[in-house]
């Protein structure tokens, strides 16, 4: 009886032992289906594809087929010999497509169907702090400037641009005659206007062929953009403030309007560049007495291997008024590395004038310092000289003027930088209205905000 209860027992003790286990099993399992169902939701389904594959197959006279070559080559069915040929086959199979792929097209789709737009804002004090002469004040200019960036892709390998300004103030131009320009920022106001202006700066589309080596621009442009460029020295927003350092003066290159712009990269260090834009900014009479410029541009490794540009460019101006009569200007900008933080660059003109007076030339060089603090990589100084020999034409009397400047760009974040500025003009030119001015020191402060 003893016996029979311990069986019993065992008996029951097991299929409690065996249940528990079901049921452990059961959970186990529909967490497995649980977690599955998860992935699922990250994953794309498989897509059924054809894929054309050639392969060797071995045949027999009366047609008997096989994948691999039989014993001895013969057919184990007549005991013929086999002959090997290739053929193509068509295999079904599923592909699944890697969901970075999959998100990848989805936001190319995506940005060719939106217009993107990014928002800058320019903001600029400036001291006049000494001077030799004594009719200049010492006074505190303000300007600033906001620019509204809109982006789209109409179409494949098109871009359709524009470009909205809004600016106000003025700069230390406003009573220091000078030929240099010292805020190029505030070049766009009309002469003597301090309020609040909004314009549409530019408004272009542009076409790319044979592999983007073509590029092609219609639309109201800043030839600037394209011609005389530097990567030490072409943007007062971010680089220099003085006019003659972000561009020749001698370009010559009438106000943003209707232009063209074409290019041709051939991607073996050498490129070619032509330019034709309207004098006209209003759009009345386009075609006439248009304004010509072309550019030749070399890449090179130099020094060490160090890369370097040199851009050599002509003009031709066919204005009738304006201190650009019917004029010629060539010129020259190169910036080369000198190592991978210093960057030295330097610019060159000289115009042509249609009447018997001293033909004007123009030209600057310094040097750009970037990553060289250890603990402020993002940070850069410029330090920069320009020189220019005015000629006796429209309003100027021929003297030289020259102007030093430096800055130091220190960032903050990926959206907000700040620069102290330091100008100091040895000699302006003055102006038919105003005289010439030397020694004046202008200290100021740049602040760059990006969205």
């Amino acid at each position: 009886m003893q016996k029979i209860m311990l069986v019993m027992l065992c008996l029951v003790l097991g299929s409690q032992v065996y249940a528990m286990t079901n049921e452990e099993m059961e959970k186990e399992v529909q967490a497995l289906k649980n977690k599955v169902q998860e992935l699922e939701k990250y994953t794309f389904p498989p897509e059924k594809v054809e894929e054309i594959k050639k392969v060797s197959e071995f045949v027999c006279p009366n047609g008997h087929a096989f994948s691999s070559a039989p014993k001895e080559m013969k057919c184990p069915h007549d005991e013929l010999s086999v002959k090997e040929r290739s053929a193509l086959i068509k295999i079904k199979l599923n592909r699944r497509e890697e969901v970075g792929e999959k998100i990848s097209g989805m936001m190319e789709e995506e940005f060719r169907k939106r217009v993107n737009v990014a928002v800058s804002g320019t903001g600029i004090v400036q001291h006049v702090s000494a001077s030799e002469e004594e009719t200049t004040k010492k006074q505190t200019f303000s300007q600033g400037s906001a620019n509204v960036y809109l982006l789209s892709q109409p179409m494949k390998n098109t871009v359709f641009f524009i470009d909205l300004e809004a600016l106000g103030g003025q700069g230390p131009d406003a009573t220091i005659a000078n030929n240099s320009t010292l805020n190029n920022d505030a070049t766009s106001l009309p002469n003597g206007v301090q309020a609040d202006n909004a314009r549409l700066r530019e408004a272009w589309i542009q076409r790319t062929a044979f592999d983007q080596k073509l590029q092609m621009v219609a639309g109201k442009i800043d030839l600037t953009n394209y011609f005389d460029r530097n990567v030490a020295a072409n943007d007062e927003t971010t680089q220099f403030l003085t006019g003659t350092l972000v561009n020749n003066p001698l370009i010559g290159n009438p106000a943003n309007g209707p232009g063209l712009f074409a290019s041709f990269d051939s991607r073996r260090g050498v490129g070619v560049s032509l330019g034709a834009q309207s004098p006209n900014s209003a759009g009345v009479n386009v075609t006439e007495q248009p304004y010509f410029i072309a550019e030749i541009e070399t890449r090179f490794r130099f020094l060490l291997g160090n890369l370097g540009n040199c851009r050599l460019w002509g003009t031709r101006n066919g204005r009738t008024s304006g201190p650009y009569i019917e004029d010629y200007s060539i010129g020259m900008s190169i910036d080369q590395e000198l190592s991978g933080k210093i960057v030295a660059f330097g610019r060159l003109g000289r115009s042509f004038k249609r009447e018997q007076v001293r033909d004007p030339h123009a030209w600057s060089a310094g040097i750009l310092l970037r990553d060289f603090i250890p603990q402020r990589r993002r940070d850069k100084l410029g330090v920069g000289y320009s020189h220019y020999l005015t000629s006796v034409s429209g309003g100027l009397n021929g003297e030289t003027e020259s102007i030093g400047e430096a800055y130091y760009s220190i960032y903050l974040t990926d959206h907000l930088f700040i620069s102290p500025i330091a100008q100091y003009l040895f000699h302006s030119a003055g102006t038919s209205t105003a005289a010439a001015q030397s020694h004046v020191l202008i200290l100021g402060l740049r602040t760059q905000v990006y969205f």
